[in-house]
């Protein structure tokens, strides 16, 4: 019995044990603190935080209010906190921290990240049978093409014999919006034809995909 007991007071005490994460510093963007993109977690600590300042490239610079609960300098790793220009780091505030944590944005998806880059995009069939005589009635599919990036993406588009590009080619999709591209029939299309098609992006990037149009004979 007294065994029980005990097993249930530890139990208690862990299950009422309050819940805290880790964030690494990794520099991945510069020296900034206030950056989310600077962290492990993509996301600047809190005060439930316990910091790791890991030994990179990049050492942090705390320029305002920061946040944590425990902090850890490994290595050679340096922390800079600015405190003439109003820098301020808080570890292991009972309560909470006070003030809101300065957040300088600066995080940007790059081009590199379009979910486009190697994809297969399906445009399905065109409205009806295609059978070439004489010639084919023009026709229109489309299909949306999603820029999840921070970056304009120009994606240019093959020459296809039996179609054309509605508004012609190359297409930009802007930075964070859906486009939709538009491929008519001109001619009659064999029943299955695949395309690759390449694009860039105003960050540098660049990449190719394929479409494929399964088309109804």
């Amino acid at each position: 019995m007294k065994k029980i007991f005990t097993f249930l007071i530890v139990a208690f005490i862990v299950a009422n044990q309050p819940l805290f994460s880790q964030a690494t510093w990794d520099g991945s963007t510069d020296t900034d603190w206030h950056k989310a993109c600077n962290w492990n977690t993509n996301a600047i600590p809190t005060c439930t935080d316990d910091v790791i300042i890991a030994d990179v490239v990049n050492d942090p610079d705390i320029t305002g209010i920061a946040h944590c609960r425990t902090i850890e300098i490994q290595g050679a790793a340096i922390l800079d906190l600015n405190s003439t220009g109003g820098g301020r780091l808080d570890v292991g505030q009972v309560g909470g921290c006070s003030g809101t944590a300065t957040d300088n944005g600066g995080c940007s998806v790059s081009g590199c990240a379009w979910t486009g880059d190697g994809s297969i995009f399906f445009y399905s069939a065109f409205g009806s049978p295609c059978i070439c005589s004489p010639s084919c009635s023009d026709q229109t599919i489309c299909k949306s093409f999603t820029n999840n990036t921070d970056f304009d993406i120009t994606v240019t588009l093959p020459s296809i014999g039996c179609t054309s590009w509605n508004g012609g080619s190359p297409k930009v999709i802007s930075a964070q919006t859906t486009l939709s591209i538009c491929l008519a029939s001109t001619g009659c299309c064999p029943a299955n034809f695949t395309y690759a098609g390449t694009w860039t992006s105003t960050d540098g990037c660049s990449g190719g995909f394929t479409v494929e149009v399964a088309n109804l004979l």
